[in-house]
């Protein structure tokens, strides 16, 4: 019996065709509802668009702000005298010490003027010391006529004891008439001594009174000789403190007048910083808060010490005061970052501040979706803020991603499409 070999039916495609149809389809209509669901809102290029996520954590309210190192003082350096420029020994960036030479100026009228003052005043020691010579040679005379009255009035008073002692015992040998004329000498005398005296004293006056007002016109032509002696000296123009020139405005040649400024010489090793804070930002700024300035090779700690009343181009002018000493590269001119420590939030909810956000104040943005596919937006309620970040008290949780790129152009949607 032979075994006869049996046809096996071959399956049907039909079903495994269907199958794959049927996901075909589905997907199909899954790509065009996404697709017709995106092209139904604006869609926006994610590359184009700024995205942070909110995060929580402790928050460093910090203000930021850009600015210069700027001397504490700055001096111009002036002429006292009027001059011709004759030498410039310094140039922009000199490091000059205190005394030294910086210009030297030339005025040949003023030297002249300081010879002539010079004989003026030795010609007027000269005529106050012969005045002085005349006036104690007439004191002297004077001196030497009171001593000679007084001999003779002690002579003739002498005589007219002992003429009055002889008259009183009844000598005839003095007559009356006789010893009433020395008597009258002893009164002429006396009268005549008195005369000199008074002479003296005159004399004595009328000396001091020549000299003390010979003395002042010779004391005013020494002080215009020390003042254009002053002046002369002042042709050269030298440091008065130590420092680096920061302008030269004269040139060789030049002819100046008395207050024309040289130069402007600042003390390099006192410098303060000067930062430009935003207007928006200003509010929270105050006196005595820590800042950090930035010099780009190292970070110096330093306070506020001063605000600028005036807001200039959007920015207001913040005075920082070091409290450590500055690095090497510090020199005046030399541009620098700071941030301002404001606050400090203690597991604060915030995000990388947004363009348009403002603190303490409510504002919109736009969260992402969980796939990312599309925006709304969202009101929020924002905290305290800073130059970086700003806290969010209402409208997002940790972990949202949010738009902070300007939407002002599209905020008028509630929704858009990311690409």
């Amino acid at each position: 019996m032979m075994d006869v070999a049996r046809k096996t039916k071959k399956p049907q495609p039909i079903k495994k065709y269907a199958l794959y149809g049927g996901a075909a389809l589905a997907l199909a209509v899954v790509l065009v509802w996404v697709s017709q669901s995106k092209l139904s809102y604006k869609s926006f290029s994610r590359d184009g668009l700024l995205i942070a996520e909110v995060v929580k954590g402790d928050m460093q309210v910090k203000v930021f702000g850009t600015g210069t190192l700027v001397p504490r003082e700055i001096r111009w350096v002036a002429t006292q005298v009027a001059g011709r420029v004759d030498r410039v020994l310094v140039k922009p960036g000199s490091v000059v010490q205190q005394g030294q030479t910086l210009y030297q100026l030339d005025n040949p009228e003023l030297l002249q003027d300081a010879e002539e003052m010079k004989w003026e005043v030795q010609a007027a020691q000269a005529e106050l010391l012969a005045l002085q010579v005349s006036l104690e040679s007439d004191l002297l005379n004077q001196q030497a006529r009171v001593q000679t009255v007084e001999l003779q009035l002690q002579s003739a008073q002498l005589q007219f004891d002992a003429e009055a002692t002889l008259v009183k015992q009844g000598n005839a040998t003095i007559s009356a008439l006789d010893h009433k004329r020395t008597e009258l000498d002893v009164q002429r005398l006396t009268n005549d001594l008195a005369v000199e005296k008074l002479r003296l004293s005159r004399l004595e006056k009328n000396k001091q009174a020549q000299l003390n007002a010979r003395q002042a016109r010779l004391n005013k032509q020494e002080n215009s000789l020390k003042r254009i002696e002053n002046q002369v000296a002042n042709l050269t123009i030298k440091a008065k403190q130590s420092g680096v020139v920061q302008e030269v405005n004269a040139e060789l040649g030049q002819q100046l007048s008395i207050g024309s400024n040289l130069l402007k010489l600042a003390d390099q090793d006192d410098l303060i910083a000067e930062i430009n804070v935003s207007e928006r930002l200003i509010n929270d700024v105050a006196l005595g808060q820590t800042v950090s300035i930035d010099t780009r090779k190292s970070i110096v700690s330093g306070k506020i010490t001063r605000i600028d009343p005036a807001v200039i181009n959007g920015s207001v002018l913040v005075d920082v005061e070091f409290t450590e000493t500055l690095p090497s590269e510090a020199r005046p001119d030399l541009t620098v970052n700071a941030d301002i420590m404001v606050a400090q939030l203690d597991d604060a909810l915030y995000v990388r501040r947004p363009v348009v956000a403002q603190s303490q104040q409510g504002g919109t943005l736009y969260r992402l979706s969980t796939d990312e596919n599309f925006a709304d937006k969202t009101q929020i309620v924002f905290g305290r803020g800073s130059s970086r970040h700003i806290a969010i008290n209402q409208g997002l949780a940790a972990g949202d991603k949010v738009i902070i790129s300007d939407h002002s152009s599209w905020q008028h949607l509630d929704r858009i499409a990311l690409n």
